[in-house]
């Protein structure tokens, strides 16, 4: 299917001795950045929004940049709430986030883009259906007919952000310490699909089981981890400045050796 081109948007919005899983789609050979080390750029929701300058610290003085939105996912398709009623800023983001990714891509020109965010387990109205993927019914069409939808939306993003020779990263999400309209059960098959998506193009994605950072035992996630609280008490979704610093800490180096 054709990709969509987005019009540019015109504002600028918004280690630790720790093992866990990491799973490479692929061999991947190093990328050649410049004398400070490889260009990051983080795309993502308000759960990469207000990770950016954690991870951009953890980094060590390389070039990064967060082209980040609170409440736009990475996919196209405007965003419906769990009752079938659209998010009030749905078709604002549907609108401006390719745009704002091209925009970036143009004149960052990054040799690794990071892709985080929860947004994409939500429905998505796009292409004249909608979609809510998992097999937890939802608003539309849920089951594996939503989840090749999404997936097919991940590749058109894929293909759009590595358009200029970029290597992707693709974070697992942490779920969220709630089962608030499945949202636990939610996170984790949307990490399921992710994982197979990143395995679809091997000759540039990594994986980084984030989800294994923060939750190393599984469900139910904890709450801290040697101490520090890492998510903020709201569904446990965004995370806290200390809990940012502790895992962009432990993920840095697997970004840049991507």
């Amino acid at each position: 299917m054709a990709r969509r081109r987005r019009g540019r948007l015109g504002w600028r919005g918004a280690a630790l001795a720790l093992v866990f899983a990491v799973a490479v789609a692929g061999a991947c050979t190093p990328v050649k950045g410049g004398p400070r080390g490889p260009k990051v750029l983080l795309v993502g929701d308000s759960i990469a929004y207000g990770f950016a300058p954690a991870l951009g610290a953890a980094l060590g003085g390389r070039p990064f940049e967060s082209a980040a939105v609170s409440g736009c996912g990475i996919v196209r398709g405007r965003t419906y709430n769990w009752d079938g009623t659209e998010h009030p800023y749905a078709a604002a983001c549907d609108a401006v986030i390719w745009g704002r990714h091209e925009e970036f891509l143009q004149s960052f020109d990054p040799d690794i883009v990071v892709w985080l965010g929860i947004v994409e387990l939500l429905p998505h109205a796009v292409d004249n259906g909608l979609y809510t993927p998992g097999p937890i019914p939802g608003p539309g069409t849920y089951g594996p007919a939503a989840d090749a939808k999404l997936v097919e939306l991940m590749n058109e993003a894929w293909g759009h952000l590595q358009s200029r020779g970029a290597r992707l990263v693709v974070l697992t999400m942490p779920p969220p310490t709630t089962s608030v309209d499945y949202l636990d059960q939610r996170t984790v098959h949307l990490n399921a699909l992710l994982r197979y998506f990143a395995s679809l193009h091997p000759e540039n994605t990594k994986l980084i089981d984030l989800a294994a950072l923060v939750c190393p035992g599984g469900l139910p996630c904890p709450e801290q981890i040697d101490g520090i609280t890492l998510r903020k008490p709201d569904f446990h979704t965004h995370f806290t400045e200390a809990g940012a610093a502790y895992i962009a800490a432990g993920i840095a180096q697997l970004i840049i050796d991507s």
